[in-house]
């Protein structure tokens, strides 16, 4: 089982995240904790790239669509071939999200490149976690990179963005980011094994 969880910055997605994955971990489960970008050598190296340098809107779609391809080659795919729940945070949504809602490209020229470029490995759940963004960027801490710079214009719609995806697909599971930490993670958890007796 594929499940992915977005948001904005500081929404908590990535805390979401590894509570799920420590608690499938200590029920049993076969699950693996991943996220992008960079969670490759290759990815690496295009992270640091691409959240520091200046650059156009086009070249940073295919900088992420290249880090995803290395991701799903190196790392999704082989664990769900091996029957592992993958727990990705950020995936193609934030990609839609970031470069088609935030940066203006168009949604059938991203969906296009995508699937010419991933293929068709889709999440069977999506967790959103949704929040200000007032709220997100009063939560940062430290240097913020390239894309936390861009202004709170863009990552309102960023967020639109998101909440349109979600409103459109029912994959996706919207949650309030502003709860407190373990009442997220108890919703999560229960969705997660509704979910699961469903698809059976």
């Amino acid at each position: 089982m594929f499940v992915v969880f977005e948001g904005i910055e500081a929404s908590g997605k990535s805390t979401q995240a590894k509570l799920l994955y420590e608690r499938l971990i200590r029920e049993g489960w076969g699950a693996i904790l991943t996220h992008e970008p960079g969670d490759t050598p290759v990815g690496k190296k295009l992270r640091e790239i691409v959240l520091s340098e200046p650059m156009d809107r086009l070249t940073e779609l295919l900088l992420f669509l290249a880090d995803r391809r290395e991701h799903v080659m190196r790392v999704i795919a082989p664990a769900l071939h091996e029957g592992k729940v993958v727990l990705c945070d950020r995936y193609l949504y934030s990609t839609v999200a970031y470069q088609m809602y935030g940066r203006g490209l168009r949604k059938e020229f991203v969906d296009e490149l995508h699937t010419e470029i991933v293929g068709n490995i889709f999440p069977r759940r999506v967790y959103l976690l949704d929040i200000d963004v007032e709220e997100a960027f009063r939560r940062k801490k430290g240097t913020l990179d390239r894309i936390e710079q861009e202004s709170l214009a863009f990552h309102q719609r960023v967020r639109e963005g998101f909440l349109d995806m979600a409103r459109r697909d029912p994959v996706f599971c919207v949650l309030d980011g502003k709860e407190q930490v373990e009442t997220l993670h108890e919703k999560i958890w229960g969705d997660f094994h509704r979910f699961l007796k469903e698809e059976k």
